[in-house]
């Protein structure tokens, strides 16, 4: 199965959809970008998921590991299928 989506973390709280998408389409054609959202607050929880149209793009994408992102060390890999509750 090939993994197109992303998790990128420890990002800066006022981050936007469009600064992500600015950043990261430069490696390829980004299906969905989805910045997670404390709803009790509804202020960012510091990270968000991206879907690549390729998986060749989303690896390219795994080298902004670490990079500077609106003044922060950004966190960035290969998402991970969320785990079913028992």
């Amino acid at each position: 199965m090939s993994q197109t989506k992303i998790y990128i973390g420890s990002l800066s709280y006022d981050i936007t959809e469009e600064d992500l998408e600015k950043h990261f389409g430069q490696f390829g054609a980004i299906k969905e970008t989805n910045i997670i959202y404390d709803r009790a607050t509804g202020r960012s929880k510091g990270f968000a998921f991206m879907d690549f149209d390729s998986q060749a793009s989303a690896e390219q994408a795994l080298k902004s590991n670490g990079e500077q992102l609106n003044n922060r060390n950004i966190r960035v890999s290969i998402a991970q299928d969320k785990k079913k509750a028992r």
